[in-house]
């Protein structure tokens, strides 16, 4: 991946592994509404013909240069406002995903898979919790297999 010209603070680069380069699978509503953003994005792109800069990102900025991480937040935290969820941040939405998938019963490689990480125990250690009452529903579960009861 080469640099963006014109880019004095943001600096993109290859992902830090291998796992992190991935296809990441959409609902069909995203990609919809992400279709509808490239038409957009095309059509900008055509009116301002050679004055583009030369680069391919999904999400620039008004200038189309890379978006600060800053203004990328400002955003973020709007949208957050005007849905009315207070104290919500870019890594809960990651940490979220990633916990309610687990918690959820969805495999763990597949989630390790989704997130990029380069190991199951980065995964595993970094947001599987267990939720109240699981303890006792595993024990329930194995005693259902060893055919025991329930304390009838």
């Amino acid at each position: 991946m080469e640099e963006i010209p014109n880019s004095r603070y943001i600096r993109l680069r290859e992902p830090k592994t291998e796992s992190g380069k991935r296809t990441v699978p959409l609902l069909p509503e995203a990609l919809d509404i992400l279709k509808g953003w490239r038409k957009k994005w095309l059509e900008e792109k055509m009116s301002l013909g050679p004055d583009w800069p030369e680069t391919d990102l999904v999400f620039p900025s008004e200038v189309h240069t890379p978006t600060y991480p800053r203004n990328f937040l400002r955003v973020f935290q709007s949208i957050c406002e005007e849905a009315k969820i207070d104290g919500f941040t870019i890594h809960g939405l990651r940490h979220s995903f990633a916990s309610f998938s687990l918690a959820s019963g969805e495999n763990q490689k597949v989630v390790q898979e989704l997130l990029g990480h380069a190991s199951i125990s980065l995964t595993l250690g970094t947001y599987s919790k267990v939720s109240p009452g699981l303890k006792e529903q595993a024990t329930r579960k194995l005693q259902d297999f060893l055919g025991g009861h329930h304390g009838e």
